[in-house]
């Protein structure tokens, strides 16, 4: 007999479970939101918001909330490897993972939400793939949850979606931040850096509020064994003076070439693979992968997983097959520097590329052949 009955279980309170217990439950749902850790925890992240993700955020009426907390920016400012500056105007912010995860959850217990913390999930009820249950392991001993439908937001763990029947989680890259003092650099931008003697990477430094930064660096492979001493040099020729050791974590990049719904269960944010390449951000589609996957589970006549994982497709296919170009482009710094140099002269090419990070442009309209011409010609 379950200890707890729902109509959907959601596994990870992340932006992207959070997001998804708070849309259900305000619809109507019996809802219990777990997650491993107990609120406030830290994640690895580094901390920004695009519009995107400030669409998602106020549309779960989290908008005033976060004009209290983090730092606003007015754009991103790149630099390129061979030296050269260029900025790109982008209203965003940069907010602490501990700060927005908390700010989202109690979003969902707000609306409803059962929460049920330090839990972490040991398996499923039932047969695959309509699983009847959800067991979790916790301090006072394992609790079963009974429900119609679970949410996978486990982040870029693997063993979770091989639990649900999913599979394994695909490609994956590497990432490491950690927050330093630093005063040399001006807190109303995202500062993203690419180096030569770092391929198919990047750095970046983005303000968090007063003299602390978020810095960290990524890599789109499995050769993420130097990333630590990589960020260090980085961070000392910024002048940065560390106040937390750096940590590590995977990008998951892999959709849409992995199982995101299969049966009575449904994968969110990173579980999705849904980090974007080249970019490294993930928050943004973590938040609209959630509330997608919660808006089929409430509104669906039909098959909830399969709609969802059509509209999830729909949404985002082609656009991350215009970032993983991208990424490859990280190949060839030579290029990298005459598309900096053309942003950095071109209004137009500068108005391009702030369409496409606002989220009002498909991003094949940079990241293509044809983009990338019309970037390089300044048209």
């Amino acid at each position: 007999m379950a200890d707890l009955v729902a109509d959907v279980v959601v596994i990870g309170a992340g932006p992207a479970g959070s997001a998804a217990a708070a849309t259900c439950a305000a619809a109507g749902a019996r809802v219990v939101l777990a997650d491993r850790k107990r609120f406030p925890r830290d994640k690895v992240c580094g901390d920004g918001l695009l519009p995107d993700a400030m669409t998602a955020l106020a549309a779960l009426g989290l908008e005033e909330r976060l004009r209290a907390e983090g730092a606003p920016v007015t754009g991103i400012r790149f630099r390129a490897p061979g030296g050269r500056e260029g900025f790109v105007p982008c209203g965003g912010r940069a907010i602490r993972r501990e700060t927005l995860d908390a700010l989202v959850r109690e979003s969902a217990i707000g609306r409803g939400a059962r929460p049920l913390d330090g839990a972490t999930l040991e398996g499923f009820g039932g047969a695959a793939p309509r699983w009847t249950s959800a067991r979790f392991a916790t301090a006072s001993g394992r609790v079963d949850v009974a429900a119609r439908w679970f949410v996978l937001a486990t982040g870029a763990a693997p063993q979770p979606r091989r639990l649900a029947g999913l599979g394994d989680l695909g490609r994956c890259g590497a990432a490491v931040r950690g927050y330093a003092d630093l005063d040399s650099l001006a807190t109303d931008a995202l500062y993203v850096r690419f180096e030569r003697r770092f391929p198919r990477g990047y750095f970046w430094a983005f303000p968090v509020g007063g003299s602390r930064w978020n810095l960290g660096c990524g890599v789109f492979d499995r050769s993420g064994a130097m990333l630590v001493s990589e960020l260090e040099a980085f961070a000392a020729g910024i002048g940065a003076r560390w106040l937390t050791r750096p940590k590590g974590a995977a990008l998951a990049t892999a959709f849409p070439h992995l199982a995101v719904a299969r049966g009575n269960a449904l994968a969110v944010g990173d579980a999705a693979g849904l980090t974007r390449p080249f970019s490294g951000e993930g928050i943004g589609p973590a938040l609209v992968s959630g509330t997608l996957a919660a808006r089929h589970l409430v509104d669906s006549d039909g098959d909830p997983a399969r709609t969802y994982a059509r509209a999830l497709r729909s949404r985002y296919a082609t656009e991350y097959r215009a970032w993983r170009l991208g990424e490859r482009l990280l190949r060839l710094p030579r290029i990298v520097d005459l598309i900096v140099k053309r942003v950095e002269s071109s209004r137009v090419a500068r108005e391009r590329i702030k369409a496409v990070l606002a989220d009002r442009t498909p991003t094949r309209t940079v990241l293509s052949p044809l983009g990338l011409a019309r970037i390089l010609l300044g048209r």
